[in-house]
C-alpha cells in the first residue's frame, strides 16, 4: 500500500515515463495521454495548482540561513491557510490514478522523502489538531534541504513549467532518439539483457550488475597472465572499484556484459 499520495510523487512518475530513455513506440500514446490527464487534473484544482507552485519553490531553492529558510517555508504553507485538511485530502485523491507502488519504487528515494515531507506538512499545517511533532520534523527536514540543496532543476522534470502548450510529441521523440542511440549496438542475442534493463526492478538490475561484475573478476583471476600481470591486476582493481549506481546502471551493465563476452 502506498504510504502517501501527493502531487510531487505523481509529477515525478509522469515525468519519468515521458522522458524515460527506455521509451518505446508502443508506449508513446499511453504516456502522451497520461501527461495530458495529469495536466488537466492539476489545472482543475486550485489546491493542486498551489501545491505545484510550492513544490517548485522549495525543490529549486537554496537558502543558507535557518531563520530565512523557516520563513520561506512559512510563506509557502500560508498559501493553504484558507483550505481544510479534508479539502486537501480530496485534492490528493484526484492523483491516485497516476501513482502505483511499482512506479514509486523507481523514483529516487531522496525525492520521495522530499515530496512526502512537503505533502505531509501541507496537510498538517491546516489542521488545528495537527501533530506538532510531525510539523517540527517536517520543518527540520525542509530547512536542512534548503540549506544543502545543490540540484536547482531536474532535467528530467518536464513539468517545471505548467503549460498546456508543451510539445509532448517532441519530448517523446527526443526520448526515443536517446533510446536508439544508447542501445543500437545490442543484437537479438542481447534481448534478455535489454529486457532486464528496461523492465527489471531496481533489485533485479542491482543483482545483474553485481553478478556480471563478480563473473568478470573471477574470469580475470583465472586468466593466464602471459606476462601481462600488471594489466590484469589493474583491470581487476577497476572492477572492484565499480559501484552500483541507479543513475548509471544501464551503462554499467552493458560494459560488464561486453567485457564478459570478450573474456569468454
Amino acid at each position: 500500500m502506498i504510504n502517501y499520495i501527493n502531487l510531487g510523487i505523481a509529477k515525478a512518475i509522469v515525468s519519468n515515463k515521458i522522458t524515460n530513455e527506455f521509451i518505446t513506440e508502443s508506449t508513446v500514446n499511453k504516456n502522451n495521454k497520461l501527461f495530458k490527464n495529469l495536466l488537466n487534473t492539476i489545472n482543475s484544482s486550485t489546491i493542486l495548482m498551489k501545491e505545484y507552485d510550492v513544490i517548485n519553490n522549495i525543490e529549486n531553492m537554496q537558502i543558507a540561513n535557518d531563520v530565512m529558510a523557516s520563513k520561506y517555508i512559512d510563506n509557502n504553507m500560508n498559501m493553504f491557510s484558507s483550505f481544510s485538511k479534508k479539502e486537501i485530502n480530496e485534492a490528493h485523491d484526484l492523483l491516485k490514478d497516476f501513482i502505483t507502488e511499482s512506479d514509486v519504487k523507481e523514483l529516487n528515494s531522496s525525492k520521495i522523502k522530499l515530496y512526502n515531507t512537503i505533502g505531509s506538512l501541507i496537510s498538517e499545517s491546516v489542521d488545528s489538531s495537527g501533530s506538532i511533532s510531525k510539523i517540527h520534523k517536517s520543518y527540520e527536514f525542509l530547512i536542512k534541504y534548503l540549506k544543502e540543496n545543490q540540484s536547482i532543476e531536474d532535467e528530467n522534470d518536464i513539468l517545471t513549467d505548467l503549460n498546456e502548450n508543451i510539445d509532448i510529441d517532441q519530448v517523446i521523440e527526443i526520448a526515443l532518439d536517446k533510446f536508439n542511440a544508447k542501445f543500437s549496438s545490442l543484437n537479438e542475442n542481447d534481448r534478455p539483457l535489454l529486457n532486464n534493463i528496461i523492465y527489471g526492478s531496481k533489485e533485479d538490475k542491482k543483482k545483474l550488475f553485481e553478478s556480471l561484475k563478480n563473473e568478470n573478476i573471477e574470469s580475470l583471476n583465472t586468466t593466464e597472465t602471459n606476462g601481462v600481470e600488471d594489466k590484469i591486476h589493474e583491470a581487476i582493481e577497476k572492477l572492484n572499484n565499480m559501484n552500483y549506481s541507479e543513475d548509471g546502471v544501464s551503462e554499467g551493465i552493458i560494459k560488464l556484459h561486453y567485457l564478459k563476452q570478450n573474456l569468454n
